[in-house]
């Protein structure tokens, strides 16, 4: 949940719009957030993007 509330933070203070996808990955966060019987591992979630952060390279583009 920490991701995504930051990304909805984030995208509201500049008035980013999303698609029905996003919209739909959102409301499946919160129903797993909001369910007992969903097992949600953030430590899973951390090894992951700091894997994906330490492997990869932005090619293109400012790197803000």
């Amino acid at each position: 949940m920490k991701y995504r509330n930051e990304l909805i933070e984030h995208d509201k203070a500049f008035g980013v719009m999303h698609n029905k996808d996003i919209k739909r990955a959102f409301a499946k966060q919160e129903y797993i957030h909001n369910h007992d019987d969903v097992v949600y591992k953030p430590e899973e979630v951390e090894i992951v993007i700091n894997f994906i952060e330490s492997e990869f390279m932005q090619t293109k583009g400012s790197l803000e």
